[in-house]
């Protein structure tokens, strides 16, 4: 029988900040899934698997962290129920098969980096471009594969004649979204193959 719990893991990041993640243990082997999310230990409610209220986005994450509890407990009585022995490493295999996230999700683990990174300007920046982008999409959560080259062309067009921007700053919405789209990729949450700011960009 495989348990799944909400833990802090305890090697700091580079913000020296602790990820938050989902153990899966079976038969005495663990393995963990990420959630995007790190805190400071302080934080952190290790009773409860959950933040602290004292957290400033402590709703939004611990709404996120039970909804990946209940993707993993999903996926773990799928296979419970199908009477095959399975490693965890393949029921791990068999969760992150089905854990890809669209533009909004990943754009906000990007915005929380650059927030607890102390990054306050690019933070504040970035957030207004991806709700720029957001409206210019009719509120639509993307999947990646939705975010082709002439997507990006009609934004350019949209923000430099409706919106009135500057080449400099259309430039800088781009590498925003652009940004986004590669920690999806390396998320594998979107396709290299299906990359829409051209090669080398």
């Amino acid at each position: 029988m495989a348990t799944i719990k909400a833990v802090l893991r305890k090697q700091k990041n580079k913000q020296n900040q602790y990820p938050i993640a989902i153990r899966i243990t079976k038969n005495r082997e663990t393995s963990y899934l990420y959630i995007g999310q790190s805190i400071e230990e302080k934080y952190w409610d290790q009773v409860n698997q959950r933040l602290r209220s004292s957290h400033l986005n402590y709703a939004r994450i611990n709404q996120l962290i039970l909804t990946k509890l209940k993707s993993c407990n999903e996926k773990l009585i799928e296979n419970e129920a199908s009477g095959t022995p399975i490693s965890i490493r393949k029921i791990k295999g068999t969760i992150l098969a089905n854990k890809k996230m669209y533009f909004l999700g990943v754009a906000e683990i990007h915005l929380n980096k650059l927030f607890w990174g102390k990054k306050s300007k690019k933070y504040l920046t970035d957030r207004n471009t991806i709700e720029e982008f957001k409206g210019f999409c009719l509120n639509r959560d993307l999947e990646f594969s939705e975010i082709d080259p002439n997507l990006l062309q009609r934004f350019d067009v949209y923000l430099h004649g409706e919106k009135g921007l500057s080449t400099t700053a259309v430039a800088n919405c781009m590498s925003c979204l652009k940004a986004i789209y590669n920690l999806a990729i390396s998320n594998n949450d979107a396709d290299r193959n299906n990359y829409p700011f051209g090669m080398g960009k």
